[in-house]
């Protein structure tokens, strides 16, 4: 899972969010939204590979949320929009015994006024 979420000792079960996640058990990144519960989500917006790719997502006002994959719009969403203060939240658990790596090259957040 990486994103925005409001999170305690459970990213997973975070109750406001906008991330992408990875299920263990498969190779394809999801992308959710999640507003007290209320969730949408987007699967198989992209497969994860040993290569590169790259996510992201950009929020406007309370109204929507667009996402990409490498740079090119992949959807949007308008429902279950969290408009409460986030963190940015990461979220790595290895499952199905076997150790699992990410490796990030930059994270941006940038906020418009």
């Amino acid at each position: 899972m990486i994103g925005l979420a409001i999170t305690d000792t459970t990213p997973l079960d975070t109750t406001y969010g906008m991330y992408f996640r990875k299920d263990d058990g498969d190779t394809n990144w999801d992308f959710e939204t999640n507003n007290n519960s209320s969730k949408s989500t987007e699967t198989t917006i992209a497969t994860a590979t040993t290569g590169q790719i790259k996510l992201g997502f950009k929020i406007t006002g309370t109204e929507k949320v667009d996402y990409y994959v490498n740079d090119v719009l992949a959807g949007t969403f308008d429902t279950n929009l969290a408009a409460t203060e986030m963190t940015p939240t990461i979220h790595i658990a290895a499952g199905e015994g076997a150790a699992k790596t990410m490796s990030i090259d930059h994270i941006i957040a940038i906020q418009e006024k």
